[in-house]
């Protein structure tokens, strides 16, 4: 039984040093910029979002690492018409949550570039205004929608356990929208930017 004690005691103090190397938690200032959207005559434009991000990255070996982030940014929309203003949409809130492999070119440097890419899942609030209520088109509901991400960045290695992250991610998202399920292509790019602590 001590045999067993002492054995679980050693693996544990000689697994804390690598594990205290090699996780870092983020928080980050983030804006996402949304491709305009043709649904059927009309567009849809998304303004500039502006938000906040969370994540999680864990180290491997070498420069390998797995990012999970949560990322919520909120904006607001308009529907046009041959380019002309025709409704207000409300406000747009949108959340990201992403799950990316991460390639670090340098990951004990004083700045580590990195690239990666993965999954996100996407949740968006239902368009609400004014504008729609008064057409008669109520609110729209926007689905959740899954997709693909590409990622870049670059962390600045301020001290051993503090840095400052730039970041951006591409994510492919086309949910459908409203009763006609129409599809809108609106792709973002999200940035951000932020502290992360590695522990």
């Amino acid at each position: 039984m001590r045999f067993r004690l002492s054995l679980t005691a050693a693996i544990v103090l000689i697994a804390l040093p690598l594990f205290a190397q090699n996780n870092e938690a983020g928080i980050s200032y983030a804006a996402a910029r949304y491709e305009k959207a043709v649904a059927q005559d009309a567009e849809i434009r998304i303004r500039q979002a502006h938000g906040w991000a969370v994540d999680y990255n864990r180290y491997w070996f070498g420069g390998l690492s797995t990012d999970f982030s949560y990322t919520s940014v909120s904006s607001s929309g308009r529907m046009f018409f041959q380019g002309v203003p025709l409704f207000d949409l409300g406000d747009v809130d949108a959340k990201v949550y992403s799950a990316v492999v991460q390639w670090h070119l340098a990951p004990h440097g004083k700045l580590d570039p990195y690239i990666g890419a993965g999954y996100a899942r996407m949740n968006f609030s239902d368009l609400h205004s004014g504008d729609l209520t008064t057409a008669g088109s109520g609110d729209i509901r926007i689905d959740d929608t899954n997709g693909a991400v590409g990622n870049a960045g670059v962390r600045w290695n301020l001290h051993p356990h503090i840095g400052v992250v730039f970041d951006a991610k591409y994510v492919s998202a086309k949910p459908k929208a409203g009763t006609d399920r129409v599809e809108l292509k609106l792709n973002p790019w999200v940035a951000s930017a932020g502290v992360r602590f590695r522990f």
